[in-house]
């Protein structure tokens, strides 16, 4: 039988290497970018302290500019991996708005829902509930939601590599629970250079271990809104900006006690996102068992259909957009 297989693997050199290996190569080139961009405060006076200079930019504009590392990784590995063809059905993806207004709600909701629910079931923290300044910490929700968190934060930057390019590509190799806890794990890590700078909630291994928890057990729900929206990064996007704004605008006037550290050393915070992120897994995962709204033998939303290198936008094999 004649090999059929995509032509843009059987290049030679540098180009070929990624043709044939494009996870790998998008991962090494997000942390490389991302790390290499960080490096530049985390190493200075005014981050670690290991040399002597000062950083050229402040913490926040670091790593803002630093969370485009995973976007322009996958725009860059889907050129030269896939071929220039699949870059617009890839992009189109970052504007995919025609989702169903019931998955809009669960991207604008679904992370606040979820963590009050974990603050509500945390000892230590349900008991430090008050009003107080709740009203104005609604009223600021929304404009920091849209700034910094939606247009110079992390989401646009990352979710359009995360979501947009690694989940596709991971749920074409293992289950979609299994996916999830893979990139869960690596988008952790990805963060690492941010935990020496000096401007972490407190730097041990205890809080390591919970925040890596939290984001696996996060990841769940990106994954399901992803298989079930045809793989649109936008709806993506908003729920890491739910993400970012939540805790900061809302969730720490609400519950004082999420800002208290516990006697081993892990802030309460964690543990309650652990809780409420934890047991939406769990009911996510029974419920679909385990293929988080992705049919069996069905192609992952946004992955590449071997021998072309591009996935039709409008199809993916996906469960219907509103279920």
């Amino acid at each position: 039988m004649p090999d059929v297989a995509d032509p843009h693997r059987q290049r030679r050199g540098l180009g070929g290497v990624i043709a044939r290996h494009p996870v790998v190569s998008y991962f090494v080139l997000a942390y490389g970018i991302s790390w290499l961009v960080w490096s530049q405060f985390i190493l200075s006076a005014d981050g670690s302290g290991w040399f002597q200079f000062h950083a050229t930019w402040s913490f926040m504009v670091t790593v803002g500019l630093g969370t485009f590392g995973p976007a322009i990784a996958a725009v860059t590995i889907v050129c030269i991996a896939e071929g220039e063809d699949a870059l617009l059905p890839f992009l189109k993806r970052i504007v995919l708005w025609r989702v169903g207004f019931g998955w809009w709600a669960f991207a604008l909701l679904s992370f606040p829902i979820t963590a009050t629910i974990g603050c509500l079931l945390t000892p230590g923290v349900v008991g430090t509930f008050t009003t107080a300044g709740l009203g104005r910490s609604l009223t600021d929700y929304l404009p920091f939601f849209l700034y910094p968190a939606l247009l110079v934060g992390g989401p646009l930057g990352e979710e359009v590599g995360w979501r947009g390019f690694a989940l596709p590509r991971l749920q074409q190799r293992f289950t979609p629970a299994l996916a999830t806890i893979v990139l869960g794990v690596l988008w952790t890590c990805w963060h690492a250079p941010i935990w020496f700078s000096n401007n972490w909630s407190v730097l041990n291994v205890q809080n390591l271990l919970c925040y890596t928890a939290f984001l696996v057990l996060a990841a769940f729900q990106y994954t399901w809104a992803h298989n079930n929206t045809r793989g649109s990064i936008l709806v993506a996007v908003v729920l890491h900006a739910s993400m970012d704004a939540f805790p900061n605008v809302v969730l720490f006037p609400m519950f004082p006690g999420l800002g208290e550290v516990t006697s081993f050393g892990v802030q309460k915070l964690y543990l309650a996102l652990i809780v409420g992120f934890g047991l939406f897994a769990l009911v996510v995962t029974i419920g679909t068992r385990g293929r988080l709204g992705l049919p069996i033998g069905a192609t992952p939303p946004g992955a590449p259909v071997e021998g072309t290198g591009s996935a039709p936008l409008a199809r993916g094999g996906v469960a219907d957009a509103v279920s």
